[in-house]
């Protein structure tokens, strides 16, 4: 169902109760661009985190909801939503072209959500204008109270002005002794209309500017104290409606955190992160706070790309993107869950073809879910499990738990927001530095003696290099300083360097916490991660070795409490 600013208030309720009703909820997002930083094989958590980060840059544009309800009789039946985004505070508005085609090849418009998207303020921003309906509140509360006739002298204003305002006295002086109750002044100036809203006191008086025939118009009618009080309060119920309408979507992003449920997402850390920034608060620099802020808003999730990333789905499909996920079920190689077709607009089915539609990807997503689930409950014998249990209290999705996909990276699986970070042992890595002009043949060619590397660059004279064959590690250094290069590489282990940028990045977080907020800059971005998921040749090949060591073991199924060695 697409749910736009023209029926969001209506339709508000109704998404509102399928959330709370819903035994677990499937969400998607797409953008206008993702992030240019490179995603280095050898990142660690804290600095994919930052690189991903910066993608903030760019603004979630369509997000999907699927709502997934547990029949009496059986089976599942679903409901998803498709809401376009777009407003709020004046921000800046960053489009990357290639993001921008890909999600209009499934029919989204710049122009319709530019015309139809439903506002939003996260809640720093709704504080803000919060705090200016108090202040306003107080300003003419203090105002009327202490309202007392006031006439002023041309040095009051600017001295063209003054014969206009005398005029003006003189008029409301006869006001106040004839029998009306109203008096209307037109074709004055905006800078006319705020001397008469600063300059007249008079204490049963009230005043308004309106829109007139072409004009406004400054509406003074004669109201004791007590009746404009209470107009007084109804306008701030007005402006705090007003606001209500302005946080708009992230109304229901709140109604999500509340409800505590079991969420899911596909490759989710960038929707995560643009989730977080647009609805809730801004992202914060540091790592573990992001960690906190996450898990403080959405207590329970599951990145389906983690449980198909992993044996033994990962032996089943070799392929972890959610089309070939959604394909693999069409076909039958893993389960199709026992899913109710819904009502006409209100869900999708399986055989749709809206990939890039967030409320499809969300379907999908939850889908996927459910088969997956299927197929872990079959090879380890819980079938019954499951079925008694249903999808969010089945054991065996307890080791997938609060942990988002580390994409491209050949030894961080996951970031494990819910608890301590995987440790890694990296002694096959070295960090090197050479002259400029070399590129990667040549380093290949240095290491050709010890097998397969690979590398990730850090900048043009410097990168991190892993012998993938670790029996060679140990001869690693004394190769390269017996080399004909050794008079022009520097070569280093990896605990060494880490222990140089831990103190770089240490100085750095103490000049972050001490920077205000205001003062902090964003860097630009652009790369395409989802992107990734679809890439063929060489570099699912390479998706394909990094992935091999992800073991869930078939024997240990059967003890649903076992983690994934992953």
């Amino acid at each position: 169902m697409e749910i736009n600013v023209k029926n969001f208030e209506e339709t508000f309720d109704v998404v509102v109760r399928d959330i709370q009703q819903a035994e677990f909820l499937a969400i998607d997002a797409e953008f206008t661009g993702l992030t240019d930083k490179n995603l280095g094989l050898l990142d660690t958590v804290e600095e994919r985190y930052e690189k991903l980060r910066t993608s903030t840059n760019y603004s979630l544009v369509q997000f999907g909801l699927a709502v997934f309800f547990r029949e009496k009789e059986g089976g599942y039946s679903h409901r998803a939503y498709n809401f376009p985004v777009f407003g709020g505070f004046s921000r800046k508005f960053s489009v990357n072209t290639d993001s921008l085609i890909l999600i209009s090849e499934s029919g989204f418009s710049l122009d319709d959500m530019v015309k139809n998207g439903i506002p939003f303020l996260n809640l720093d921003e709704e504080e803000k204008l919060r705090l200016k309906i108090e202040e306003w509140k107080k300003q003419q509360e203090a105002e009327l109270l202490q309202k007392v006739t006031n006439k002023i002298g041309p040095s009051a204003i600017l001295f063209e002005e003054s014969e206009y305002m005398n005029a003006i006295f003189s008029k409301v002086e006869r006001f106040l002794l004839s029998p009306d109750t109203r008096l209307e002044i037109e074709n004055s100036s905006r800078y006319q209309r705020k001397l008469m809203f600063e300059h007249l006191r008079y204490p049963d008086l009230s005043f308004e500017s309106i829109e007139g025939n072409g004009s406004r118009i400054f509406v003074i009618e004669k109201k004791p104290k007590e009746e404009q009080l209470k107009i007084l309060h109804e306008k701030e119920k007005e402006k705090l409606k007003e606001l209500e309408e302005k946080v708009g979507f992230s109304r229901i992003v709140r109604e999500i955190s509340k409800s505590k449920k079991l969420i899911m997402g596909h490759n989710m850390t960038l929707d995560i992160i643009h989730i977080l920034h647009q609805f809730i608060s801004s992202v914060p620099y540091i790592y573990t706070d992001f960690k906190d802020m996450l898990t403080e808003t959405f207590p329970r999730f599951i990145d389906t790309k983690v449980i198909a990333a992993a044996q033994p789905v990962w032996d089943k499909i070799q392929d972890s993107s959610l089309p070939t996920l959604i394909e693999t079920i069409k076909r039958g190689i893993l389960p199709v869950p026992n899913l109710k077709d819904p009502k006409p607009g209100r869900g999708f089915i399986l055989t749709d073809d809206k990939l890039h539609n967030a409320g499809f990807d969300a379907f999908i997503t939850g889908v996927c879910f459910m088969s997956m689930m299927q197929y872990l409950a079959k090879i380890g014998g819980t079938v019954s499990l499951l079925e008694s249990t249903g999808f969010v209290e089945f054991p065996l999705t307890e080791p997938y738990l609060n942990k988002l996909h580390m994409m491209r990276s050949i030894d961080v699986k996951y970031m494990n927001i819910g608890g301590e970070e995987l440790q890694t042992e990296r002694s096959n890595v070295f960090y090197a530095t050479f002259p400029r002009h070399w590129k990667s043949i040549d380093l290949i060619s240095l290491f050709k003696p010890l097998g397969n590397v690979e590398i990730q660059w850090i900048d043009d004279v410097s990168a991190l290099i892993a012998v993938m064959d670790r029996s060679k590690k140990d001869s690693v250094i004394s190769m390269v300083n017996k080399s004909s290069s050794a008079d022009v590489i520097s070569i280093s282990t990896y605990s060494e360097y880490r222990k140089s940028t831990v103190k770089r990045s240490n100085r750095k977080r103490n000049l972050i916490t001490s920077t205000p907020s205001s003062k902090r800059k964003v860097e630009d971005s652009n790369f395409d991660e989802k992107a990734m998921d679809t890439l063929s040749g060489s570099q699912v090949v390479m998706k394909c070795n990094l992935t091999a060591e992800n073991k869930l073991p078939v024997a240990s199924i059967s003890n649903v409490f076992d983690t994934p060695s992953w």
